[in-house]
């Protein structure tokens, strides 16, 4: 178990990854080690259809984004217990809720008035409305590095708005400084299944669980990486670790193209490689105020996708699952980034919306080595190696003032 846990956590200890574990609401030790041996499996991507055993955990659903792992995250068991069992295995606006915004307009509702899968129809081509082809290459248009400063934030609300993950993204090309926050929480829905001995061990007041979270701070700075993991229970300390910079996945290529980051990219990715059949696509939407394309995917079977990427495909523990995915998309027409996607199989949804896209002047730069130092101060170190890191870069003449 050492083994596998050194190639997984870095220098984290059974006995740290076992602390960890039981400051968070993810049920009994066996539930725990069962996500724990699930995380290996799949970040060392070795899993099929005949090792994934997870029941009692929570229905597996093989969800678009599994991979929405990092394995550079050293307690990445508080993430996941922040997000579910089920999302494991698989923000910044406090007024989102799981509809969309009311900025997509009407012809975007007509698009999305049934949650059944749609029917292959001839594709139209209404005059200003894109060509499949030429909406994939709007798509693949997009490019983080057309901008000097760039913030993007974001609510993803899944499990039909039990669980809700809030994040903001920010990059300067000119220091190669990014940051990146993701915020965990809950609705009293999620904990229904905890018994009241256990919400009173956790400290949990569904009375005031909209207080309840967990995070994870993500800094690129110069040539570091520096994680803080954070939560709402007064009984944890908030842990930092530090590791080089060029071993951070959220460094690959940067911190809003790599897939671990950001779900729109791996809704892309997924496009890209055949999941779906674009069913329609429609002009004339709108988002923050952006001129918008909406479109329509299907997937007709996740299984036969998931073994045709030489997967193994999946096993249900659902008796309810349904193999038919469909996937409603809001397109920017000048970025060719998706602004918001609901994604829907059955009576089960997830929905990622856009709340922040600033550009350039209008951004906020990635938080300063001042800022860094600071945070650090109130946390501790999650091993000995990050206790005994040069952190003296933290001390230097802001980037700011060496520029021009």
């Amino acid at each position: 178990m050492k083994k596998d846990t050194d190639k997984l956590f870095g220098n984290l200890s059974d006995e740290d990854a076992e602390r960890i574990a039981s400051r968070y609401p993810v049920g009994d030790k066996k539930q725990r080690d069962r996500i724990f041996n699930e995380i290996e499996r799949r970040v060392e991507g070795g899993h099929t259809s005949e090792d994934i055993d997870v029941s009692g955990v929570e229905a597996y659903r093989p969800r678009i984004y599994l991979k929405v792992i990092s394995a550079a995250a050293a307690l990445v068991l508080a993430a996941g217990a922040a997000v579910g069992g089920g999302y494991l295995l698989r923000g910044r606006n406090n007024n989102f809720t799981a509809e969309p915004s009311s900025d997509v307009i009407e012809e975007t509702e007509a698009t999305a008035e049934t949650t059944a899968a749609p029917t292959t129809e001839e594709q139209t081509t209404e005059p200003g409305v894109p060509t499949e082809e030429q909406l994939l290459e709007l798509l693949n248009s997009r490019s983080y590095d057309d901008y000097q400063q760039l913030n993007i934030g974001y609510t993803m609300v899944s499990e039909n708005g039990v669980s809700t993950e809030r994040g903001l993204a920010k990059r300067d090309m000119v220091t190669g400084n990014e940051s990146m926050v993701k915020k965990w929480s809950h609705n009293a829905e999620y904990y229904k299944n905890f018994s009241d001995e256990d919400l009173a061990d956790w400290g949990i007041d569904l009375d005031n669980v909209e207080s309840i979270y967990t995070s994870n701070e993500m800094f690129m700075y110069k040539d570091l990486y520096i994680c803080v993991y954070g939560s709402s229970d007064k009984n944890f300390i908030d842990q930092y670790e530090v590791t080089d910079r060029k071993d951070s996945v959220f460094d690959t290529p940067n911190v809003f193209a790599s897939p671990c980051n950001f779900y729109s990219e791996v809704v892309l990715e997924e496009i890209n490689t055949g999941k779906y059949e674009i069913q329609e696509i429609s002009g004339g939407a709108t988002f923050l105020g952006r001129d918008c394309t909406s479109a329509r995917l299907f997937c007709p079977s996740v299984t036969e996708y998931e073994q045709k990427m030489g997967r193994g495909g999946v096993r249900i523990f659902d008796e309810e699952y349904v193999d038919e995915v469909q996937l409603d998309i809001l397109v920017d027409n000048e970025t060719g980034l998706i602004l918001w996607f609901k994604d829907t199989q059955g009576e089960y949804t997830e929905e990622y919306s856009v709340d922040t896209l600033l550009f350039n002047e209008d951004a906020e730069l990635p938080e300063d080595g001042a800022y860094i130092k600071e945070r650090l101060s109130s946390c501790a170190p999650n091993t000995e190696e990050t206790a005994s890191y040069d952190l003296s870069i933290l001390d230097e003449t802001p980037d700011s003032e060496n520029i021009g």
